[in-house]
């Protein structure tokens, strides 16, 4: 075999492919066999008239399923017990909570640096007020830098007095 007719033959599998490329493509109803005529053979059950069946005979056939069937007065009590409950345990879980936080000083760090760190980690309110606490207790300069744990139960004064000793 030469060059010449390697490339005719390649020519012809690279036709070939084109071919059956394009009838896969353009001609897909032709391209699957048996797939749909199954599913054209098979009958599809008649859609049920809910009109004409009763109310018990639905009913029943949803419990029969374990379906919980309840009425509008029965769904709305139930609705009104149920938010009664999660507001309660909402307002337990507000009132147990205590965040705790470590607040990491690094060496150089300004006291308007650690006042911003803190409202970050919502321990201080007012940045301004800590600060202008900071400097009348004199304690800007006495800042000890490392790891320090804080709650937010903690006051301004609490505080400072955890991060200058």
């Amino acid at each position: 075999m030469n060059r010449k007719s390697i490339q005719v033959f390649a020519f012809g599998w690279f036709a070939a492919a084109c071919c059956i490329g394009l009838f896969y493509f353009f001609a897909p109803s032709l391209a699957h066999t048996d797939d749909t005529k199954t599913q054209e053979t098979q009958q599809t059950p008649e859609p049920l008239d809910l009109e004409q069946l009763d109310q018990d005979t639905i009913i029943s056939f949803l419990e029969s399923k374990e379906f919980t069937v309840l009425n509008d007065e029965e769904r709305e009590a139930l609705e009104k017990s149920a938010n009664d409950g999660q507001e309660d345990r909402e307002t337990d879980e507000t009132d147990q909570e205590l965040v705790k936080a470590i607040l990491h000083i690094e060496e150089g760090m300004t006291s308007k640096d650690v006042a911003s760190l803190l409202n970050d980690l919502e321990m201080i309110n007012d940045t301004p007020s800590f600060e202008q606490e900071l400097t009348k207790k004199e304690a800007a300069t006495t800042i000890q830098p490392g790891f320090h744990e804080l709650t937010d139960e903690m006051s301004a004064t609490d505080i400072i007095e955890r991060i200058t000793s």
